[in-house]
């Protein structure tokens, strides 16, 4: 399982659960855990209203090293270091070709998957809406200004 984060897992009995480690609540009981009747669903239920980051497994993408292209010389044409991944829900492709290590490039191609499932899923938690937002609330402000300016200009013409 490739998660940006640590996972805390839980096993009992038939029912698994997987947890991001990022969360300072805990959302499993004592009292939950002792009890003889554990009902999955309600715990699901919990998990999914408190969820605020999106877990990556390995088995949800497909994963292909094809070569590389643009500038490098004969090194970056010869070599496999570019990687794809294909998320296969939702179809999204990410390639990554940052640097000359293979292993460097899985790690940022998995890391750029992961902020586009967020934004996908999570939109107002993922880094891109929260530029977009200040990139927004800057241009209301230039708006808001150069309204002043022209009412300042508008009432020194009038007096």
């Amino acid at each position: 399982m490739a998660v940006a984060r640590g996972v805390l897992s839980f096993h009992m009995g038939s029912s698994f659960l997987s947890r991001d480690l990022n969360l300072y609540n805990c959302w499993l009981s004592k009292k939950k855990l002792a009890s003889s009747c554990y009902d999955n669903s309600q715990t699901i239920e919990a998990v999914e209203k408190k969820s605020d980051t999106v877990i990556l497994k390995e088995s949800d993408f497909q994963e292909k090293f094809i070569k590389g292209s643009g500038p490098g010389g004969q090194k970056i044409n010869k070599t496999s270091n570019c990687v794809e991944l294909k998320h296969d829900a939702t179809g999204i492709i990410v390639k990554c070709q940052e640097t000359r290590s293979l292993e460097r490039n899985r790690v940022i191609a998995r890391e750029r998957l992961l902020e586009k499932l967020r934004f996908l899923y999570n939109p107002s938690e993922s880094k891109q809406q929260q530029r977009l937002d200040a990139k927004q609330k800057q241009e209301k402000n230039i708006e808001r200004k150069r309204r002043l300016r022209e009412e300042a200009i508008k009432n020194r013409i009038e007096i």
